[in-house]
C-alpha cells in the first residue's frame, strides 16, 4: 500500500482533524486529490476562510475566494455548522460578494464572524476611498439580510458611513455581539459623532481602534457589557468624548490611548 493509500485509509474524523489545520488554499487542494478527500472538507462543522490564505493572489482574487466558500459551504445532510469565519475584501462584482452572503445563508451556520478587509495599507487609504466602501458594505448587508441576522461577529476596516448606517447595520444584524471598528469615519466628516441606539440589539462589545469620530454617544445599548476606545495617532490633540446613556451592564472600559478622554453620563 503507497503512501497515499495508507493516509486514505483512516477514518473521516482523523482526516477531517488533519484538514481542520490547513488553510484555505491547501484544503480546496486536499478536496481534488480523490474522490473520498474531495467530500472531506465539506463536511467541517468549524471552518475558517481567509483571504490571506490565497496569497500570493490570483489575478482575480475575489472571484476564487467566492468559488472556494460557495464549495466549501454548499449544504450536506452530513453536517452542521458550529462556527464560521469569514474574511474577505470588498472588491470585484457585487454579486460576488451577494453570492457569498447566499452560501452563509443557506449554510445556516450557528455562528458567524466577518472581518472585512482592505487591499491597502491603512495609510494608503484616502478618505474618498472610505467613503466609497462604507456604502459598499452596506449595499452588501442590504442585499443579504438572511446571512446578516445569523452574524455574531463583525470587525469592520477603513470604511465611512452615514449617520443612520450604524442604526441600520444593528437592526439587520440582531444576533451581532461584537462590533469591532478600524479607522472607521462618517460620510459627515473627521470630527463627528458615532450614535448608537440600539435598545433591541444583542451587543455585549464595542471595539473603536483609530477611528475618526470625536465623540460617541450610547444612547441605549442595554446588553453592552465592554467598549474599548483605542488610539495610536499621537500627534492628535483632542478631546474624546463618551456620553453613557442606557448602559446598565457596561462594566469594562478600555480608556482611550494617544489622546485626552473626557466621559460624561447623559442625563
Amino acid at each position: 500500500m503507497d503512501k497515499e493509500d495508507r493516509i486514505s485509509a483512516l477514518p473521516d474524523d482523523v482526516l477531517l482533524g488533519v484538514i481542520h489545520l490547513l488553510d484555505l488554499r491547501a484544503a480546496v487542494r486536499a478536496g481534488a486529490l480523490a474522490r473520498r478527500w474531495r467530500r472531506l472538507p465539506r463536511l467541517l462543522t468549524d471552518i475558517a476562510i481567509d483571504v490571506a490564505d490565497l496569497i500570493p493572489h490570483p489575478k482575480d482574487i475575489m472571484v476564487a475566494y467566492a468559488n472556494a466558500t460557495r464549495w466549501l459551504l454548499a449544504p450536506t445532510e452530513h453536517r452542521t455548522i458550529r462556527a464560521l469565519r469569514l474574511s474577505f475584501y470588498l472588491a470585484g462584482d457585487p454579486d460576488l460578494l451577494h453570492s457569498i452572503g447566499h452560501a452563509v445563508a443557506e449554510s445556516t451556520a450557528e455562528r458567524w464572524e466577518f472581518t472585512a478587509r482592505t487591499k491597502s495599507d491603512h495609510r494608503a487609504i484616502s478618505p474618498r476611498q472610505r467613503g466609497l466602501l462604507g456604502p459598499r458594505f452596506m449595499s452588501f448587508v442590504g442585499a443579504c439580510p438572511v446571512a446578516f441576522r445569523q452574524l455574531t461577529s463583525l470587525t469592520l476596516h477603513n470604511l465611512s458611513f452615514r449617520n443612520s448606517d450604524i442604526h441600520q447595520l444593528l437592526d439587520t444584524c440582531e444576533r451581532l455581539e461584537l462590533l469591532s471598528l478600524h479607522r472607521c469615519a462618517s460620510l459627515g466628516g473627521f470630527m463627528s459623532v458615532l450614535q448608537i441606539d440600539a435598545p433591541s440589539s444583542s451587543l455585549v462589545a464595542l471595539e473603536l481602534h483609530g477611528c475618526y469620530y470625536w465623540a460617541v454617544q450610547l444612547t441605549s445599548v442595554p446588553n453592552l457589557e465592554r467598549l474599548i476606545c483605542y488610539s495610536d495617532r499621537m500627534d492628535w490633540d483632542i478631546c474624546f468624548v463618551v456620553e453613557f446613556g442606557h448602559v446598565p451592564r457596561l462594566r469594562d472600559i478600555k480608556p482611550l490611548r494617544g489622546a485626552s478622554a473626557f466621559v460624561q453620563t447623559s442625563k
